[in-house]
């Protein structure tokens, strides 16, 4: 026990010769330089650890990449040879089909486009089938090309395909000279009159309420020399002249110009295009008359209009009898 004593006594003396006990915190022994090297030496190990972690990270992304890449391009690769593969089955078996094969479906698809465009258009042509016809020639003619060029001259023919593709040819064209034929017809009954009359009921629905007309009288004159007309369509070349006699009694031109400038206004809404206007008015004291011939005129304001009026003010039809009596009569009574 005495030999225990002495080595705790020993070991609690520092190198200054003082006594070290554990209350005291600033007696602890400080960090010797070896165990400092040691650290400062796994730090730089761990660092060292952890760039070659890093630059592994890096690799296998760059390996990542390398693979998707190789992996794309292999899949392209197939694609293309499928492609390749396609173009060449369809063409081997156009090749054995013979000529008359491929152009049967391209003649189909062509005619059949140009029929809904006739069928479904707002002013269809019905000579289109008619005029596009040689197209199916065209393609034939193609084909037996392109059919040349693969086979090396040895042409072999597809006399059903191109026995069906003359039949739709020619259907069409039949079809389109009967549709046009049908079409003239319809555009026949659409003459002068008839267009006039259309004019006419339109205009009294839409004029009956906005001002107070006597008579009114449309005339129609269509230019037939060119595609005719469809469903009573006018166009820019057609003349109308729309003559109105006004039943209301107006003591100054201006309230006969306003009176004029609706229905001119009216004829507007309804898309009418009126070449010329007559207006007229007739009382026992006045007589207007308004004639507008094109559509600056017809954009005029009333006021202008008022100063295109041709009045006539008369005083007293007992003045105008009185005047027109011969002197000689009432003396002879």
């Amino acid at each position: 026990m005495e030999v225990e004593n002495e080595k705790i006594t020993e070991s609690a003396v520092d190198d200054s010769g003082g006594a070290v006990t554990a209350d005291n915190p600033a007696d602890i022994p400080q960090v010797t330089d070896e165990a400092r090297a040691f650290a400062e030496k796994s730090a730089e190990m761990e660092k060292q650890q952890a760039e070659l972690r890093e630059q592994d990270q890096k690799l296998l992304e760059a390996l990542d990449n390398v693979l998707e890449r190789r992996d794309n391009q292999n899949r392209n690769a197939v694609n293309q040879t499928r492609e390749a593969t396609k173009i060449r089955s369809f063409s081997g078996t156009a090749v054995n089909r013979g000529v008359g094969f491929l152009s049967l479906g391209l003649i189909l698809v062509f005619m059949g486009i140009v029929t809904l465009i006739c069928l479904f258009s707002q002013t269809p042509n019905y000579l289109l089938p008619l005029k596009l016809s040689p197209v199916c020639a065209i393609l034939v003619g193609a084909e037996l090309l392109v059919h040349l060029a693969i086979t090396h001259g040895k042409i072999r023919v597809n006399v059903p395909c191109l026995i069906i593709s003359a039949l739709i040819a020619a259907g069409s064209c039949t079809m389109s000279v009967l549709l046009n034929k049908n079409y003239t017809k319809q555009e026949v009954l659409y003459d002068n009159r008839s267009i006039a009359s259309e004019l006419y009921e339109l205009s009294y629905i839409n004029l009956k309420d906005i001002a107070d007309i006597e008579t009114l009288k449309i005339d129609v004159d269509l230019n037939l020399d060119g595609m005719g007309k469809y469903n009573g369509t006018l166009s820019a070349d057609d003349y109308v002249t729309v003559s109105v006699s006004l039943a209301g009694v107006y003591d100054s031109p201006k309230l006969f110009a306003a009176e004029c400038k609706k229905i001119i206004d009216g004829y507007k809404k309804m898309g009418i295009n009126v070449s010329y206007y007559n207006f007229s008015n007739d009382s026992m004291f006045n007589s207007f008359r308004l004639n507008i011939e094109g559509k600056y005129a017809q954009n005029f304001s009333i006021d202008r209009l008022e100063e295109r009026v041709n009045y006539i003010y008369i005083e007293s039809n007992e003045f105008a009898l009185t005047d027109l009596t011969d002197p000689d009569d009432e003396k002879s009574d």
